[in-house]
């Protein structure tokens, strides 16, 4: 998780322009690499993130 939080961190303290060279990069990769990737984002958020439905906080109105 301190992993995750110093990526987003880094990523605010980026200036523009400074990582178009990595996002052209990775638009040359081939699609079933970019998909893996964005699979691998996508259940690495669902993992750390809560589990179960948040209780409706107006029911009792």
């Amino acid at each position: 998780v301190a992993l995750l939080l110093l990526a987003g961190v880094a990523t605010q303290l980026t200036t523009p322009g400074r990582v178009d060279h990595w996002w052209e990069r990775a638009s040359e990769l081939p699609v079933v690499v970019q998909a893996a990737g964005i699979t691998a984002a996508i259940l690495t958020f669902d993992v750390l993130g809560p589990t179960g439905v948040a209780p409706f906080i107006y029911f009792a109105f």
